[in-house]
């Protein structure tokens, strides 16, 4: 629940006089929440005591009293209670009188009885917060739950306290090491601006290093003071080795330790299909751990971790049918970074016992994974250069430091030129930089030199060069638009050996995308996503949550693409490994906040798409010019619009991303519906042969004809293939053109199919805006008082919910409603009906 739903609540809950036990771990904004139902009853002249409970006085009779300035006698006779109590009551008007207790765990016994005692003889409500263990004095009979924030609102919650935004890593930190608990996170921010780990970078804030700060070791250490020698090693052991399958340290650690843990509130559970991952909590332990164990210590920690490791990655989660819910995001975030922090300690030990190629390439390939690596990247491939291997190992190594040098340090050309060079001297595997250096050309360069490719076939080459061979000639095809020999590559790719399974299944679901198969792709990118979810794989989740996405738009069926954003945006950017799904997946979701009409969001997303400084992906959903012109068509400037398409269609083509290229100079022409300009694009379109582009080739003609009959056929079209934004569009357009060419009865007949279509399709709601936003833009408050008025709550109520006056809450309503054209309230629903406006 929203924190301000969650005020609202127990502020009315208190009007009815009611009592409310406010529940949360630590560092989930307990106080905060009481501080801001006290400061809103006293709006409404309530009269409210506060009272704190603090560890150290727990003992000391009155202390929470005195304190609050209630001072009674100091011994426990009779008479000084009964005046603490009469005092009390002095203070609680009948009706309008509330006790507001913070951590009443910690509050001495006499203040706890005086509390009870006032409260029963005047009837004023009691609100008091509490830990989830805390079992001290009675619980109230009424409760409400302070669960961790979703991504989406801790990073408003703390972007409104330092007054400027997050870059996306740095947010993921704090996200991740604070469990989503804002208490937490605020900690973290403040701590870091001390010892001055935030940079600010193009308005927004840039953690320059680890965001874990010795002043919070203090606080850490508190939680584990009371620990016995058995805990205290059991937890040092999961803070290193991370999230795992609790079963598989079973042998190391037993269940009693596990269930003293759990009930000292150390460790919590993150369910995963049949198995449960086990990991510190709060985060904040872990790294106090890790950064104060000595040296020593460490390293027999890491080799019992080393014992844990199985060949068959036995220690990875299976995969879940049941979607989490949004309050864990920050759990599994967590343990995604978690489990990358462990992988790199493994890699690193390996690499001190071993300093060979081998085990260069594992550290380098952990290394790069991690958030704020880059300059820790520079040195490990410094000091792994002259590492001894064999000669895939030195091929593996010569590849990853190409990725470096061309997507960190922008010099792609020049890394190209290396791989080039060093191939000859890799007579078995030098397959592998060639394979490398094509790949980089597609990506960032243009027109890649696939003739300096050995023959995939060539039975002499080794297994791991003939698929990587494959692999890449099949990402070159499938950007032509030949989307039957990429298919043929990976078949063959297949056949050989165990192909790169991102990598083939991302490819097999773009082919299955641009033949027409829009279902196909779909079903393939979230059952994917969702095996990626479950393996703790962010690289795999970014790749086929863009996928899945971009499948969601060309369909108009947008139901999981705010869930797969919402999950990939926590995890933040990836750092050294190329960008492009983190990229891409930010275009698409700006595209989409932009038919809603939520520009803000919109234009938010594409400055963080921008600053990755990359071209366009040559395979579809990965053109900036996508999003700019979705935000100019929804200004109304159709021609810039159109426009902008069009400059990306020509850089695409440029670069021999021909089908990229077609889908912008279409789309470009759906936006400017002229002759002059499907005349100067349907060339280039027409040599570009995928069933995608050639169903909408069919709709724009018939759109720039002004043809009712083509626009019918190319909408029938479009549905056969699973477009249905493209065929509900078409057939509504067509019903116009009947209208206006005076054909009553083909109207209503298009127009019925049309509402068949519809009707078929529900409860999903499909996109028809396309380019044209079909939402009203309304501020963010504007968007929550009108859901609130749409569900039939009173301007007081939601005066309540939203902690705003009641002359505020008219003003937005008003304005909202002149916006939308509603004449009452009830016609609100409707213009909220499939839209999720709390985004």
């Amino acid at each position: 629940m929203a924190r301000e739903q969650l005020v609202a609540q127990v502020v009315r809950l208190v009007l009815r006089g009611r009592s409310v036990d406010v529940v949360g771990d630590r560092g989930t904004g307990r106080t905060t929440v009481l501080e801001r139902v006290g400061a809103e009853l006293v709006d409404r002249e309530w009269s409210a005591v506060r009272l704190r409970g603090l560890p150290a006085l727990r003992g000391a009779p009155f202390a929470a009293l005195s304190l609050a300035g209630i001072a009674p006698a100091r011994d426990a006779r009779t008479v000084s209670i009964a005046a603490a109590v009469d005092e009390l009551c002095g203070l609680l008007p009948a009706g309008r009188g509330v006790v507001l207790v913070d951590d009443e765990a910690d509050l001495d016994e006499a203040s706890r009885g005086v509390v009870a005692a006032a409260g029963a003889r005047t009837g004023a409500p009691i609100v008091q917060t509490r830990t989830r263990e805390a079992g001290v004095g009675p619980a109230l009979p009424l409760s409400v739950a302070l669960t961790p924030l979703g991504y989406d609102e801790f990073e408003d919650a703390l972007a409104e306290h330092a007054g400027i935004r997050f870059d996306p890593s740095t947010m993921s930190q704090l996200f991740a090491l604070s469990a989503g608990h804002i208490g937490h996170g605020l900690a973290l921010f403040d701590a870091a601006v001390v010892e001055r780990r935030l940079d600010e970078v193009d308005g927004r804030l840039v953690a320059r290093a680890d965001l874990w700060c010795a002043s919070l070791a203090a606080p850490a250490e508190s939680l584990l003071e009371a620990l016995d020698a058995t805990l205290r090693e059991a937890l040092e052991l999961l803070a290193f080795v991370g999230p795992v399958d609790i079963a598989a340290l079973q042998p190391v650690i037993g269940d009693t330790t596990f269930e003293r843990l759990e009930a000292n509130g150390l460790i919590a559970l993150v369910d995963s299909g049949p198995r449960s991952l086990v990991a510190v909590t709060p985060p904040l332990i872990a790294e106090h751990i890790r950064s104060s164990t000595p040296a020593l210590r460490r390293g027999r920690l890491l080799g019992t971790i080393e014992t844990l490791r199985r060949p068959d990655d036995d220690l990875l989660p299976m995969p879940s049918e049941e979607e989490p819910p949004a309050h864990q995001d920050a759990q599994f975030v967590r343990v995604v970074h978690e489990r990358l922090r462990a992988r790199q300690l493994v890699a690193r030990s390996e690499w001190s016992r071993m300093a060979d190629r081998s085990a260069a390439v594992f550290y380098l390939d952990a290394s790069i994974r991690m958030p704020l690596a880059d300059a820790s990247v520079d040195r490990i491939f410094a000091e792994t250069a002259a590492a001894p291997g064999d000669e895939e190992s030195a091929a593996r190594w010569e590849a990853l430091d190409a990725d470096h040098r061309a997507f960190h340090h922008r010099e792609a050309a020049t890394a190209v030129a290396r791989l080039r060079e060093a191939a000859p001297s890799l007579p078995h595997f030098g397959g592998l930089l060639l394979a490398k250096a094509v790949e980089l050309e597609l990506l960032l360069l243009g027109n890649p030199e696939t003739d300096t490719l050995p023959d995939p076939d060539d039975p002499d080459l080794p297994e791991a060069v003939r698929i990587d061979l494959h692999q890449t000639l099949a990402h070159v095809l499938t950007s032509r638009g030949d989307v039957a020999a990429s298919e043929r590559h990976l078949e063959a790719a297949a056949t050989i050996g165990a192909p790169d399974g991102m990598v083939a299944g991302l490819l097999h679901g773009m082919n299955l995308l641009l033949a027409g198969d829009l279902a196909g792709a779909a079903l393939l990118a979230a059952r994917e996503f969702d095996i990626a979810r479950a393996q703790l794989d962010p690289e795999r989740m970014r790749g086929f949550g863009h996928l899945l996405c971009v499948c969601g738009v060309f369909s108009g069926d947008l139901a999981d693409a705010d869930e797969v954003i919402r999950q990939v945006r926590a995890l933040g950017d990836p750092v050294s490994v190329p960008p492009f799904a983190d990229r891409d997946l930010a275009i698409v979701a700006s595209v989409i906040a932009a038919r809603r009409g939520r520009r803000e969001t919109a234009e938010r997303l594409l400055a963080d798409a921008s600053r990755a400084a990359l071209p366009s992906n040559p395979l579809p959903g990965g053109n900036l010019g996508w999003a700019e012109a979705q935000l100019l068509a929804g200004r109304g400037d159709l021609e810039a619009a159109a426009d902008r398409l069009a400059a990306d269609g020509d850089e695409a083509w440029g670069r021999g991303a021909t089908v990229t290229a077609a889908l912008a100079y279409l789309a470009a022409c759906e936006v400017d519906a002229s002759p002059s300009r499907l005349a100067l694009h349907r060339p280039r379109i027409a040599e570009v042969r995928v069933a995608l582009v050639a169903d909408q080739l069919e709709y724009v003609v018939a759109l720039v004809e002004r043809s009712p009959d083509r626009l019918a056929a190319a909408a029938h079209r479009a549905e056969a293939s699973g477009r249905f934004s493209l065929a509900l569009a078409g057939l509504r357009r067509a019903a116009q053109e009947y209208a206006q060419s005076g054909l009553p009865a083909r109207e209503k007949e298009t127009a019925d199919a049309a509402d068949r279509l519809e009707a078929r399709l529900s409860p999903r709601r499909i996109e028809t805006a396309r380019f044209v936003s079909d939402r009203i833009e309304l501020t963010v408050r504007e968007r929550q008082v009108v859901r609130l008025a749409a569900e039939k709550w009173t301007n007081a109520q939601i005066a309540t919910e939203l902690v705003l006056s009641l002359r505020t809450v008219e003003s937005h309503l008003h304005k909202a409603m002149r916006k939308i054209g509603a004449q009452r309230r009830t016609e609100l629903a409707a213009y909220l009906e499939g839209d999720d406006l709390d985004r």
